[in-house]
């Protein structure tokens, strides 16, 4: 069991190195965070303070082109999944002894703690870019209440990012192609940005889009209705995305020869 703890471990570091040194991956992220701080810049006036409009206002201003990640999230699965098919690596891996399972779940991982650690680094630096220009906001909102309304609607997020990524990692392991795989993953965002606003102009409320959800989320937090059920009622779908797409990516990659 202990040998089995180390080569896990050693897959999980391994997995961050290759983030550390992905030049694509480097690239999209400084392009993010360049984006963080022009939006902050071009906010306007006190009327950007986060305390007046709660946390939804990082959440959905970077919701399209951050937070979901369109665009660093299929860059981080293209680089630590895709990649490793393309080039060959994977048979380095498994040469040394390393099963499928261990494999699997060492990628899934990788890429979600990664996708969280941009995520809340992007928040902090709208936050204090913001916050600094503008203060946080009157103090007579900011209740016990509101922060736990904050964390509530965070784990709501992890949650509805988890939801992307796995269906990011799904597509990664079935084209196993970095540069296929990064296209498709965006297409697969602009797509769902495209059916959430067919289904806000038609009122066609059966078409489920993470962007959809998101923007109901939002709501939920503006009207103060995050922690009722119906805000809970949200998630359900992200939690069946999850399952369904780390189950079948898993069956896909076991019952596949690797080439």
């Amino acid at each position: 069991m202990e040998g089995r703890d180390a080569q896990m471990r050693r897959l999980l570091a391994n997995e961050w190195v290759k983030i550390r040194y992905s030049r694509s991956f480097k690239a999209v992220f400084i392009v993010l965070v360049l984006f963080v701080f022009i939006f902050a810049a071009i906010q306007a006036g006190d009327g950007g303070r986060l305390g007046d409009y709660g946390f939804h206002i990082p959440f959905i201003s970077i919701g399209a082109f951050g937070a979901m990640g369109s665009f660093i999230y299929a860059a981080l699965a293209a680089t630590i999944i895709g990649g490793e098919f393309e080039y060959g690596i994977v048979h380095n891996i498994f040469s040394c002894g390393i099963g499928k399972k261990g494999y699997y779940i060492a990628k899934q991982i990788g890429v979600y703690s990664a996708s969280a650690l941009i995520y809340f680094l992007v928040m902090f630096l709208h936050t204090l870019v913001i916050t600094l220009r503008y203060g946080f906001g009157p103090e007579e909102i900011i209740s016990d209440k509101y922060w736990l309304e904050a964390l509530v609607y965070t784990v709501a997020v992890l949650i509805w990012l988890a939801a992307n990524l796995s269906i990011y990692c799904f597509i990664a392991f079935l084209l196993r192609k970095a540069v296929l795989t990064f296209i498709v993953c965006v297409s697969w965002g602009i797509i769902d940005s495209f059916i959430s606003m067919i289904a806000y102009k038609t009122g066609k409320t059966f078409m489920i889009s993470f962007t959809g959800i998101m923007n109901k989320m939002v709501a939920s937090f503006q009207s103060g209705e995050i922690l009722s059920m119906g805000f809970c009622k949200l998630l359900f779908p992200c939690i069946i995305i999850v399952v369904i797409s780390v189950i079948s990516g898993y069956w896909l990659f076991a019952n596949r020869d690797i080439q």
